[in-house]
């Protein structure tokens, strides 16, 4: 008994007509229990404009079992079947509630670790798997260390090897794809762009909302850090400002005082003259002299509030170019670790494809021909098991069974 002999194409167009795929859309994603969130929580003061954040209220944070999670003040919230962007708009009303603030609290909440999937059936390694956004079926294989090795039952030790690399060249080409429009935001930090210009021919085996949702966090990454520098900047101009206003008022007050001091030494000087023509008697003289000395002071005193005024004013400055340059220097460290990467990517890609170019030669070409995949997903409390294809998108919580068909059933040649 042989396996058959189907086209890689024919197998495409018999599970397209025969299976209900589940589609590969933009689906807002809802927490479940086992979900890592990274919370951040900040506010702009009033009248200084200086950004303040809460740093103990921010943190990671667990959904629990109970679909909960347990923040301090606020006690336990549900975030079971809530979107990250419902859930940070509700912390922040109940903090503004909880401490009656004048306005709400930015809350920013995104998930540092998804809660796993599961793959079992004829894989190598059936478990739980941590999740990555954009994870397909052939993906999850490729993680379990590919189908099983159990050669006399289904003769598929070189498929094995290739649907590997075709996993590895999907996920590296989302990983150069990534780092591309990563590099392109960091250029325009570096530039000092208003605004992120990706590049226009971006040529990789990645779905389309892959890339839109990557573009998506890379604007709004380069957003939020040119709002945070901005902030920074005024900050400074402020204190800037203050300390320019300062140095005038003591300037102002430095002339002032040497004017009194110029009076007093006229003064001082006729009563000198009255004293030693025996006119005058000498404690005038010496009050004369105390009047003198007492303006000198407060100008010395004057002269050295002014010195450190300017010492502060150069130190502002010296500061809001520091910022600047702080902002550039990191974007072109990050610049050149990416570019690192995508070499790096470059040549494993070619790695792979040479072996998959090698398989082809060697007439080991890839079919997945007659083999079942399948996605039981808790969907409104309700397990829901759909039929799937290798390329189809698969969410936390998802058990994904691989069914390689029996032998027996298979036609001979």
């Amino acid at each position: 008994m042989k396996f058959a002999s189907r086209s890689t194409l024919g197998w495409l167009v018999l599970n397209h007509c025969l299976l209900v795929s589940i589609k590969a859309e933009a689906i807002e994603y809802k927490l479940g229990p086992a979900d890592q969130v990274h919370l951040r929580l900040s506010d702009v003061r009033p009248g200084t404009g200086e950004a303040y954040q809460w740093t103990a209220l921010s943190g990671e944070f667990t959904v629990g079992a109970s679909g909960e999670i347990s923040l301090p003040l606020l006690g336990m919230i549900i975030a079971s079947g809530k979107s990250v962007a419902a859930l940070s708009d509700e912390i922040s009303v109940k903090l503004q509630n909880r401490i009656g603030l004048a306005q709400k609290p930015n809350a920013a909440l995104e998930i540092s670790k998804y809660r796993p999937f599961y793959i079992i059936g004829d894989v190598e390694k059936p478990g739980n798997y941590e999740y990555r956004p954009g994870l397909n079926i052939l993906q999850a294989v490729a993680l379990a260390a590919g189908f099983s090795k159990d050669r006399e039952k289904y003769q598929l030790s070189y498929r094995r090897d290739n649907i590997v690399q075709h996993g590895d060249i999907v996920v590296l080409s989302q990983q150069k794809v990534a780092l591309i429009i990563k590099l392109a935001r960091l250029e325009a930090e570096q530039s000092g762009a208003t605004q992120v210009k990706f590049p226009s021919d971006i040529r990789a085996p990645v779905e389309k909302t892959f890339l839109e949702k990557t573009k998506s966090g890379e604007e709004a990454l380069f957003a939020s850090k040119r709002e945070t520098l901005k902030l920074q900047l005024q900050n400074l101009d402020n204190i800037k400002s203050v300390l320019g206003q300062e140095l005038t008022t003591l300037t102002n007050k430095e002339l002032n005082l040497q004017k009194q001091k110029e009076l007093a030494q006229k003064d001082l000087s006729v009563v000198t003259d009255l004293v030693s023509r025996g006119l005058t008697v000498n404690p005038r003289q010496i009050a004369a002299e105390q009047t003198v000395t007492t303006v000198e002071s407060s100008r010395l005193d004057v002269s050295v509030a002014k010195l450190r005024a300017q010492q502060e004013l150069s130190k502002i400055e010296r500061e809001i170019i520091d910022t600047k340059e702080r902002y550039r220097a990191s974007a072109l460290t990050e610049a050149i670790d990416a570019r690192n990467k995508i070499a790096d990517i470059e040549g494993r890609l070619k790695q792979a494809k040479d072996i998959l170019q090698g398989n082809a030669i060697n007439g080991q070409v890839n079919k997945l021909e007659s083999i079942s995949f399948y996605v039981s997903r808790l969907s409104n409390n309700k397990l829901e098991t759909l039929n799937a294809v290798d390329a189809t998108e698969i969410l936390p919580g998802d058990v994904v069974k691989v069914v390689f068909p029996d032998p027996a059933a298979l036609p001979d040649e």
